[in-house]
């Protein structure tokens, strides 16, 4: 009995904490001044703590902001980011960061920063188009992984990248190059919508 007494009080002593914490309610000091104006489709956390999040919004915090956007840690919006990325077309629909910093997005957007860059790019830490990393991909990407390596992996309804087929799937190189050692053979007869990484 001695040994059950101090374990019977821990689980009463967690059960009331547990309701006085309430795990979920709203953050009142993370404030986005009214935050986007329509549909958020991805976000990601930077290793600063700031936070980008993508969609088919056209402003965010009562700013401009075309399809992507990037807020401080209270949600305060950041305005110099926002501008900068000047994304034509419709929507971002994937993210992913890299180990140094940058942004690779995806979606069924033409334009960024007013170069055509259509269906993948990546940005540079201050939100402008990286024009060394220039990919050709038919159509719509829809997921995006980093391997630990710097490879990247993504996912959608494109048929051929940089002018090799490639069903659904395809493997880049951190310069945006075709990693031909990585070969789905016919992949899929439909659109990928996300991947994630297996433990090996």
């Amino acid at each position: 009995m001695g040994r059950t007494y101090p374990l019977f009080c821990f689980v009463l002593f967690f059960a009331f904490d547990r309701a006085v914490a309430q795990p979920g309610t709203l953050d009142p000091a993370f404030n986005t001044n009214g935050g986007a104006n329509s549909s958020a489709y991805c976000a990601v956390v930077q290793a600063d703590g700031m936070i980008v999040v993508g969609g088919a919004f056209s402003a965010f915090g009562g700013a401009p902001a075309n399809r992507i956007a990037r807020m401080f840690p209270n949600g305060a919006p950041d305005n110099a980011f926002n501008a900068a990325v000047g994304l034509l077309g419709a929507n971002v629909i994937c993210m992913a960061l890299q180990a140094d910093g940058k942004l690779l997005i995806g979606g069924n957007f033409t334009s960024v920063g007013g170069q055509p860059q259509a269906y993948l790019a990546r940005l540079n830490a201050d939100g402008t188009l990286d024009t060394g990393f220039t990919p050709t991909i038919s159509l719509f990407v829809y997921s995006i992984l980093v391997q630990p390596d710097g490879n990247i992996i993504i996912g959608g309804q494109f048929a051929l990248v940089n002018g090799v087929i490639r069903h659904g799937i395809a493997r880049l190189t951190p310069a945006g190059l075709l990693d031909t050692s990585f070969n789905p053979g016919s992949g899929f007869n439909n659109t990928v919508q996300d991947m994630v990484f297996d433990a090996n």
